[in-house]
């Protein structure tokens, strides 16, 4: 089992470091999936098997919190968004999007 946290720690924080949210949510429904199989194959009662299941929750998220604040803190700055603040960028986002203004007015 404490090999088990360790690597959940370390998936956690690594995803952190590298991904978004979105990459997190699949490995947040495999790890679901795994603690519950295991719990069953364990023969472990309704009690164990969830605190089994919200134990590894907490390390993987609370990892990836933990990467996230890394990687913000030390890492890289972002890319500023686009913005849309002169004349020239606001109406080439008005052209892109016309033509399909125009379909549903006429």
């Amino acid at each position: 089992m404490g090999y088990a946290a360790i690597a959940l720690a370390t998936l956690g924080l690594g995803l952190g470091l590298t991904s978004r949210v979105w990459a997190l949510l699949p490995i947040v429904m495999l790890v679901f999936l795994g603690t519950v199989t295991f719990s069953v194959e364990q023969g472990s009662g309704l009690l164990e098997a969830t605190l089994v299941v919200v134990f590894a929750q907490i390390i993987i998220q609370s990892c990836y919190f933990i990467g996230l604040v890394v990687r913000t803190t030390f890492g890289p700055p972002r890319q500023p968004a686009m913005k849309l603040s002169n004349k020239a960028s606001m109406q080439a986002f008005a052209d892109v999007r016309t033509p399909r203004l125009r379909r549903h007015v006429a």
